[in-house]
C-alpha cells in the first residue's frame, strides 16, 4: 500500500477475482489509482491468488459475500476522514451488491470498469465444450447472461464508467442502450528503465525470436503462433509456462519460462512482440491488450492485427498485418521491419497513453478531482 502522508484521497479497487489474470487489470488500476492518494486493492475470493499478481507490488485483500457489509463499513469508516472512491474492476457478482450497499455512503464516488467484452469471451469459452457449458451454467456468476446483468447493474449504480478504450465505450453503451459518464484508463504500468538496461543484451539476428508474453487464447491467434513457428523452423517464440501447450511438432521452438519470471528478462531476449488478435470475434476485436503496454514499457517492436483498440493508442508505432494466412509473407515483413524504430515510437506511446501519471489524469478528470496536483504536472 501507498504512503499517505501526502494523499488527497483513499481509493478502494475492488477486482472480482482473485484467481485470473482477470486481477491484472485491477492491479494495473492500483497503479493508477497510486497517483492519486491511498491505495487498498480487495478482490473476490474465488480461489487461489493469480501467479502474476506479486509483480504488480500490491497486498491483495480477499473478500467473500459475507463480507460484503464489513467491506462497506471499513470503505464507510475511510470516508470520515478523506474523499473515497471505489473503483470496481469487471462487475461480477458480488460487486453491484457492494456497490448498493456504498450508495448510501455519503463522500464516497462509485467507479465500475469495463476492459473487455467479457459477455462474449464467456459465451466464447461455453460454446467451446459441453464441459465448459456445465462451467458456465446459469447459476455461476460468470454465466453469459447472469453477467450481462450483473455488469450493467453496477454501470447504473456508478458516478463514473470507465473503459480500456473508446471502441469498447461504445460497445458497452450500444449494447446497454444508454450511455454513462465515461473516461477512458488504458492498461497502466510503471516505468521499468532500470530493470529493462539490467537485461538488455545485443540479440544476434538469427534465430528469429518472438514474443507471446500472455494467456494464449485462440481469440489471440494461438493458431497463427503455430503457423509461424511452422513456416520456419529457425523461428522460435518466447511464452509464459501455461495450461496450453503447443503441438509436439513446434515444441522445440517453443521456450516457456516460469510465470514469476521479470517482464524485462523476457523483453530483452525478443525481437519482437506477436499479436495475432481475431477481429471477427468480439472478445479479439474489442480487447486491449496488456501485452501491448508492456511491449510500449520496455520499447518492443509489436506486430500485430489493427484491431480499434489497438489502432486506437498504437496507429504508426507498429506493424499491422491485416491478413495472418500467409505465414511466411509474416515473418518475412518482421525482418524487414525496422524493429528498433518501432520500439521507440511505442516507447513514446507508453509516455503519453500508459503510464501512471497519463492514466491518473484521466481519472482525475472524470472524476472531477482535479487540483493544484494535477495542474503541476
Amino acid at each position: 500500500m501507498n504512503d499517505s502522508s501526502h494523499c488527497e484521497a483513499h481509493l478502494f479497487v475492488v477486482g472480482d477475482s482473485i484467481k485470473a489474470n482477470a486481477l491484472g487489470r485491477a492491479l494495473s488500476m492500483g497503479i493508477t489509482a497510486g497517483e492519486i492518494g491511498t491505495v487498498t486493492v480487495l478482490a473476490f475470493h474465488d480461489g487461489r491468488t493469480w501467479s502474476g499478481a506479486p509483480q504488480f507490488g500490491f497486498e491483495v485483500r480477499p473478500f467473500s459475500r459475507r463480507d460484503l457489509v464489513a467491506v462497506k463499513n471499513e470503505i464507510e469508516s475511510a470516508s470520515t476522514k478523506q474523499p473515497v472512491v471505489v473503483w470496481f474492476s469487471k462487475g461480477a457478482d458480488p460487486l453491484p451488491k457492494l456497490a448498493r450497499l456504498l450508495r448510501s455512503v455519503r463522500g464516497v464516488q462509485i467507479v465500475a470498469d469495463f476492459d473487455d467484452d467479457d459477455v462474449s469471451i464467456m459465451q466464447e469459452f461455453v460454446g467451446t465444450s459441453v464441459m465448459n457449458a456445465v462451467k458456465a451454467n446459469p447459476l455461476r456468476r460468470k454465466a453469459p447472461g447472469r453477467l450481462l446483468r450483473s455488469q450493467e447493474r453496477l454501470a447504473a449504480r456508478s458516478d463514473l464508467v470507465t473503459y480500456s478504450s473508446n471502441a469498447l465505450g461504445d460497445m458497452y453503451e450500444k449494447r446497454w442502450g444508454w450511455s454513462p459518464r465515461r473516461a477512458v484508463i488504458p492498461h497502466t504500468r510503471r516505468d521499468t528503465l532500470p530493470a529493462r538496461e539490467q537485461h538488455r543484451k545485443p540479440l544476434s539476428p538469427e534465430p528469429l525470436r518472438l514474443g507471446f508474453i500472455g494467456t494464449v487464447r485462440s481469440y489471440k491467434g494461438a493458431d497463427v503462433l503455430v503457423s509461424l513457428l511452422r513456416a520456419d523452423p529457425a523461428v522460435q517464440l518466447v511464452t509464459f509456462a501455461q495450461g496450453w501447450t503447443p503441438p509436439r511438432d513446434v515444441a522445440d521452438q517453443w521456450v516457456a519460462y516460469p510465470s514469476n519470471t521479470p517482464l524485462a528478462a523476457l523483453y530483452a531476449q525478443i525481437h519482437a512482440l506477436i499479436l495475432p488478435m481475431d477481429p471477427t470475434t468480439p472478445a479479439g476485436r474489442f480487447q486491449l491488450p496488456a501485452k501491448l503496454v508492456d511491449a510500449a514499457v520496455h520499447g518492443s517492436a509489436v506486430v500485430a492485427t489493427p484491431t480499434p483498440p489497438i489502432e486506437e493508442f498504437a496507429a504508426g508505432a507498429y506493424l499491422p498485418i491485416g491478413d495472418w494466412s500467409r505465414p511466411r509473407s509474416v515473418l518475412d515483413r518482421v525482418v524487414a521491419a525496422d524493429r528498433t524504430e518501432l520500439g521507440r515510437a511505442l516507447r513514446l506511446r507508453y509516455e503519453r497513453y500508459f503510464s501512471p501519471e497519463a492514466t491518473s489524469t484521466q481519472l482525475m478528470i472524470g472524476l472531477g478531482l482535479i487540483g493544484s496536483r494535477a495542474e503541476a504536472r
